[in-house]
């Protein structure tokens, strides 16, 4: 009994109900401040960060406790919804941005589910469960408790178990269709595709054939890998690598004595080298040139400069790392100084120009416009972790602070974004909107209507309509004066005059 204690021999609970006492008068308090509030403007319900009620149009929204409670939904038509109870501990949604899709996160990213038309997942720490729609022809479920217990159906319907490391057979995992193993790892076999691979003691014996590649190894002494037209073969990996190949355009050969030297030619049907590749105390030295591109690094990652000029590769790329670099193709091209510090890329669309900016951690602008008319379609400013900023043709927010130094993707905004952003500013078709300290200072202004207060001390309210009103000590004192004609006060909101 944490709220009792021990008083003479007896019980004393004097504490705890002095507790209850006053959550009781605090709840009362929220109550009769909420009522006054709902009445001080115009059915909006404003009680600085405590509890904050939006209707707009065919949108609603219910915050409490600044940022940790929400609720957000909108009209049938878009069918939005959100709830945070409290974030970032649980959020919930659902949204038709990208396709429909509705799920929820719990301390993301330890936990997160997500449901679409082509499937749904849900993951808590380690387990993972996911699924196709029952309107699918073939129900694709699994259940994995990574990395020891596997449950599910492959894409055939049919189902699968295994237990770590005791032995099953397991669909879909890495990049292998399906994979069997009896007391990992004495046996594994795995397939992809036509190729079918067996390990006894893996990684020590393997073989793996399919009608057109075969390849074994006694790990790491010897292994051989071929393929049409071409063999590799390694010998007391990782030192000594050889390679043959022989096509129908061309011959290659070479050899890499890791990580000392390495040499790789090929050569046309007519014996002329068309291209060599030298590398010596891999990876910092490799010289390398052929027909259509070359390639020095001296060394590697100080001195890098490569050209390529082959119909299906055109670029450039010269580096002198750290202090500059810059590396160019027909679409983009991107450039740093003093890495990490300062880059610039651009991408070249077929309509779209996209220019990026930042000083690694601190700034962030992404810029897109219209390659036809010049005109910005997009633009993203991040002075982190203080300020971010996003403006498109028909709309403005910023936020201040912001601690996240990369994008904002969805995920982050609901679980997150809301928690350190202690300003925010809105400007869009609807109005013009400023929200300090979760509700603390408001304004908004549209063709209609301007408010603004700061709880509990006062909120001013004018319609174009319905006149101006203020109310004082969040709706204790009310005075109005519409639009047509006269003046009105309440008191308490109750006592008329």
């Amino acid at each position: 009994m944490p709220d009792a204690e021990i008083v003479g021999g007896a019980v004393d609970f004097s504490n705890k109900w002095s507790a209850c006492a006053a959550r009781r008068w605090l709840g009362l308090c929220l109550v009769v401040f909420g009522v006054f509030a709902v009445r001080a403007g115009a059915g909006e319900l404003a009680m600085g960060p405590w509890l904050e009620i939006e209707r707009e149009n065919d949108q609603s929204s219910w915050r409490g406790l600044g940022p940790l409670f929400e609720l957000a939904w909108s009209g049938e038509e878009a069918g939005e919804r959100m709830a945070a109870v409290p974030r970032p501990l649980f959020t919930r949604f659902r949204t038709l941005v990208g396709g429909e899709t509705e799920g929820w996160d719990a301390l993301w990213p330890l936990a997160a589910s997500r449901r679409r038309r082509d499937g749904h997942y849900t993951y808590v720490l380690n387990f993972i469960h996911t699924g196709k729609p029952d309107h699918f022809s073939v129900r694709r479920e699994r259940w994995w408790w990574w990395p020891l217990f596997f449950v599910g159906r492959d894409n055939h319907g049919q189902a699968y178990a295994a237990v770590f490391p005791l032995g099953g057979r397991i669909a879909d995992l890495g990049f292998s269709e399906d994979v069997r193993f009896v007391l990992f790892p004495l046996y594994i076999r795995a397939r992809t595709g036509e190729l079918v691979s067996r390990s006894w003691l893996w990684p020590i014996f393997n073989y793996a054939n399919s009608p057109r590649i075969e390849k074994w190894r006694v790990f790491p002494l010897y292994g051989v890998h071929r393929r049409e037209g071409s063999v590799q073969r390694f010998f007391l990996w990782p030192l000594l690598h050889m390679a043959r190949a022989e096509r129908q355009s061309l011959r290659a050969h070479g050899f890499f004595l890791f990580p000392f030297y390495g040499d790789l030619r090929q050569y046309d049907l007519s014996g002329e080298q068309r291209m060599r590749s030298r590398t010596v105390l891999w990876p910092f030295f490799k010289h390398e040139v052929g027909p259509l591109h070359r390639k020095l690094h001296a060394p590697w990652p100080f001195y890098q400069n490569e050209v390529y000029e082959a119909p299906e590769e055109v670029g450039e790329k010269w580096f002198l790392w750290p202090f500059y670099g810059r590396r160019t193709r027909p679409e983009s091209e991107y450039r740093f100084w003093l890495w990490p510090l300062l880059h610039r890329r651009v991408a070249t669309g077929p309509s779209r120009e996209v220019h990026m900016h930042w000083a690694a951690p601190f700034w962030r602008q992404v810029r897109e416009r219209d390659r036809e008319s010049g005109r910005e379609e997009r633009l993203s400013q991040h002075l982190w972790p203080l300020f971010s900023r996003r403006r498109s043709p028909d709309s403005e927010e910023v936020g201040l602070l912001d601690l996240w130094p990369g994008p904002h993707p969805p995920v982050l905004e609901r679980n997150y974004a809301p928690l350190w952003r202690l300003y925010r500013y809105r400007a869009d078709a609807e109005g013009v909107s400023h929200n300090l300290l979760w509700g603390l200072w408001r304004y908004r202004a549209d063709e209609e209507t301007t408010s603004h207060g700061l709880f509990p001390l006062y909120r001013y309210r004018r319609s174009e309509s319905e006149g101006g009103e203020i109310s004082l000590l969040a709706g204790l004192l009310k005075l109005a004066n519409p639009s047509d004609g006269g003046s009105r006060i309440r008191v308490l909101g109750i006592f008329p005059r």
